[in-house]
């Protein structure tokens, strides 16, 4: 069982999901629009079409929450998307930033509760490697 710390940007790309053109959004049908807090209508198409680790950004009473969004969704630009490298589970890192009190570590916004990708990516989490990652999931998940 092997522990390191690294910097969140070393073990994931981060963007900013994007509001959908109206020319995308659909009457309740079609794919999921997931703004982290929870799916706020459809789109004809998607962005992502696995699950996605994401950080809500900003917004009242969710900013910091680490969420996995539906599959096959368009996340809104209030949340960060984290791409994980290699050898990082997606439920793994869930389950690890959830333990972390991220809105009050990395809260910039002054009316508003905001996490900027700048702050985020700095951010130092200890890890465990891949085989332990696995163990820790599938004890979690069970």
């Amino acid at each position: 069982m092997t522990l390191s710390e690294q910097r969140l940007d070393q073990i994931a790309t981060m963007k900013y999901g994007k509001m959908p053109p109206k020319s995308v959004v659909s009457d309740d049908v079609g794919f999921p629009i997931y703004s982290g807090y929870r799916v706020s209508g459809y789109a004809k198409e998607y962005l992502y079409k696995d699950r996605m680790l994401i950080l809500v950004a900003r917004g009242v009473g969710g900013t910091g929450d680490v969420k996995i969004s539906p599959p096959e969704a368009w996340i809104t630009n209030l949340s960060i998307v984290l791409e994980l490298i290699e050898g990082f589970e997606k439920k793994y890192m869930f389950y690890l930033l959830n333990l972390e009190d991220l809105k009050s570590k990395l809260n910039t916004g002054a009316a508003q509760a905001q996490i900027t990708i700048a702050n985020l990516g700095p951010y130092r989490v200890r890890t465990h490697d891949h085989a332990t990652q696995l163990k820790i999931v599938s004890i979690i998940s069970a």
